[in-house]
């Protein structure tokens, strides 16, 4: 059974959405107490029974980031920054201090749940290094990343598969990767309009390019390829290579972008060269093409109910079979860092 979450809430009382998020987290089964941000100074050295501090900034970035440095001296606790827009630049996660978009347009239900997931991920993630300097091994698998070179020729191809809580599940995979992996092909259920800028908030954050896929683009190595909203996406193999092909289409298990249609082209062009990821999600999408990517001989990563947002997507994917390995989230990195390694 999941540890209950608990969290210490700075927001402003009168804010509308701050209270719909208070409600979402109840609603997801977090503990929550709040607190007028202005009273950092006096809350955060007497806090020591929750997991972590959650800031929901009114101010601009730069502001609500030089407060939250002044709170950092004050506890030890993971912060949670919650960010309305990003100015500048926000990829370091230093000192405990974390970011999250917050925008106006964002669903409080699913910011909600991806806030828990990444708290969880953070303590485990702490639980983790404390064990590799008890026992003298690397965090982060930087010993093995820092042996791949890239490689054009690679035939190996990785394929990310998401939906509900997908948007901070493929953020927290991609962050923790080298920018010398094979290419990688992601689907993430997202409408018209709203890739383009994620892909490029990643961009800026994560070792690896990022990019948004275009039809006829060449994967490289050290890039990740996310399908555009409203287009399904294709691998095909060519010239020695694997190539894109985004086109509109029917909807296909209920969905356009669609899983199911980029993993069975990849099982197609990329067979037992392949590696298959199926991460939180609602519904069935990418199940049956996961398991056509195990039939092709890949290997296939599914994420577990512990560390899902919405154990859909992965949960058909174990039941039917087409799940070689299932694994929490902190621990998918280091199982792709360990297919490359093969």
């Amino acid at each position: 059974m999941k540890e209950q979450i608990s969290i210490l809430l700075l927001c402003a009382q009168d804010d509308a959405r701050a209270r719909e998020l208070l409600m979402q987290l109840d609603k997801s089964g977090a503990k929550v107490r709040t607190a007028p941000p202005e009273t950092y100074a006096e809350t955060l050295p007497r806090v020591t029974d929750v997991h972590a501090v959650v800031v929901y900034a009114q101010d601009t970035s730069a502001q609500a980031r030089a407060q939250v440095k002044q709170m950092r001296m004050l506890t030890t606790l993971p912060i949670v920054l919650l960010l309305p827009f990003f100015e500048g630049d926000v990829r370091i996660e230093s000192n405990g201090i974390y970011y999250m978009p917050c925008g106006p347009n964002e669903s409080l239900q699913l910011l909600a749940a991806q806030l828990k997931l990444k708290i969880r991920i953070v303590l485990t993630n702490a639980a983790l290094a404390r064990t590799a300097s008890t026992t003298g091994e690397k965090a982060g698998d930087e010993a093995i990343a820092r042996s791949f070179v890239p490689n054009r020729a690679d035939k190996r191809l990785i394929a990310i598969g998401a939906s509900a809580g997908g948007v901070q599940a493929i953020e927290e995979v991609l962050r923790a990767l080298p920018n010398t992996l094979p290419g990688i092909v992601i689907t993430q259920h997202m409408p018209p309009g709203f890739v383009t800028q994620y892909a490029q908030r990643l961009n800026k954050i994560c070792a690896m390019h990022v990019m948004e896929g275009a039809h006829n683009q060449r994967v490289e190595s050290g890039t990740a390829y996310i399908a555009p909203g409203g287009m399904h996406m294709r691998v095909i193999a060519r010239d020695g290579g694997y190539y894109l092909q985004v086109a509109d289409g029917e909807k296909v298990s209920g969905h356009r972008p669609s899983v199911d249609v980029l993993f069975e082209s990849v099982a197609r062009s990329a067979g037992k060269y392949a590696l298959g990821v199926i991460l939180t999600g609602m519904g069935e999408d990418g199940a049956d093409g996961l398991l056509k990517m195990r039939q092709a001989g890949a290997q296939t990563i599914g994420q577990d109910e512990e560390t899902s947002c919405v154990y859909g997507m992965p949960r058909v994917a174990f039941l039917s079979g087409a799940v070689c390995r299932q694994a929490g989230l902190p621990a998918i990195p280091g199982l792709i860092l360990e297919y490359v390694s093969h």
